[in-house]
């Protein structure tokens, strides 16, 4: 195109540059890498593990990571933060198609629709695998959760049995147990009123969708189903891990094993809800996750490590519902106690382990 005038303009150009452009403050005057790469990635590793754990995506991390072009059994934080920002960047997500490397509230709401569903035929496989494992012995629950821990995610046997002791602890082994209910009767517990009750699976799952208003606050920006006049437990424990901050249940009803979410269902899977606890660990306790796939513990340790950390009874609690000092005799006792349920888990696996053929 050709200016009139008496200059054209054809032997020079006009750059237009922002303040720091002008200042020579930006990455391309200072010799640094493309803007998706100039962040801080320390401040973006921490805030993707908080994130994890509030957005609920750190239970999705395989699909997650593969939308990120990333290998699903990634586990660099630092390439974990490098991909978000590259997505970031080519979403243009930032105010000028900048990146910070955070998957957060904006960026997952834009990459959680390229999350696909799984198809048809895994969601029909998916409906085979429930069982009602309250009429299933103990011993064989506990080498079917040590099975799926070892075989399926790589757990080595003290580390498997020191989260199936934890899980005995809590629910008996029993995916569909809730809080203050009996081993028998996994469903039945007391209501809001005090009354006794056997509980549907959809009445449960509805408790986690609408009883934490006023404790969701600002962090939650949608309008959450209520649960008025729906019958639900009066205690919020539920699933083999008795998940009860509202978040972690939340999480656990929405997550999508294999694809697929379950919803209510899934109290009645235990290898979903096994999937889920791995995944738990692998998003939001890192640290943990890490140690315990290395091995580096012996029985004890590894019990009270996921105890102390994971679990986290009431009894490891005080008034004020803060942890007490690992020292503590009443802390220590839990340790025990948990520590004997875990030796029975591994003793379990190892005689099945002896006598296969």
């Amino acid at each position: 195109y050709h200016l009139p005038g008496g200059s054209p303009h054809t032997d020079h150009i006009h750059v237009e540059l922002n303040r720091d452009g002008a200042a020579m403050r930006t990455p391309w005057f200072q010799g640094l890498p493309p803007p998706s790469q100039c962040f801080n990635l320390l401040r973006a590793i921490r805030l993707n593990r908080r994130w994890a754990r509030r957005l609920g995506w750190g239970t999705r991390l395989d699909a997650v990571q593969r939308a990120l072009g990333l290998p699903a059994d990634n586990r660099d934080e630092r390439a974990f933060a490098l991909a978000v920002g590259r997505w970031q960047r080519a979403h243009r997500l930032g105010p000028y198609g900048d990146s910070d490397g955070i998957l957060g509230p904006r960026t997952w709401r834009r990459l959680r629709r390229s999350l696909s569903p799984a198809p048809a035929t895994e969601q029909a496989t998916l409906q085979a695998t429930v069982t009602d494992w309250s009429r299933v012995p103990i011993a064989q629950r506990r080498r079917h959760v040590m099975e799926r821990l070892i075989n399926r995610y790589g757990f080595p046997a003290v580390s498997a049995a020191a989260l199936v002791g934890n899980l005995e602890a809590e629910s008996g082994l029993i995916p569909q147990r809730i809080e203050g209910s009996p081993a028998s009767q996994p469903m039945t517990a007391r209501d809001r009123r005090g009354r006794r009750r056997t509980f549907t699976a959809a009445q449960v799952a509805a408790r986690s969708f609408g009883e934490f208003r006023e404790t969701v606050r600002s962090c939650v920006r949608r309008r959450l189903p209520t649960t008025s006049g729906t019958p639900v437990p009066q205690l919020p424990g539920v699933g083999l891990a008795q998940w009860s901050y509202w978040d972690r249940r939340r999480d656990l009803f929405l997550y999508p094993y294999q694809g697929a979410p379950l919803g209510a269902a899934i109290l009645y899977d235990m290898d979903a809800q096994i999937d889920y606890l791995v995944a738990e660990l692998r998003g939001c306790y890192p640290g943990l996750y890490r140690r315990l796939r290395q091995g580096a513990w012996n029985l004890r340790t590894a019990t009270g490590e996921v105890t102390y950390h994971y679990a986290i009874p009431r009894r490891l609690l005080d008034r004020e519902r803060r942890r007490l000092p690992r020292s503590a005799a009443q802390v220590q006792q839990v340790f025990d106690e948990r520590t004997r349920l875990a030796q029975r888990a591994l003793t379990t696996w190892q005689t099945a382990a002896a006598t296969a053929p």
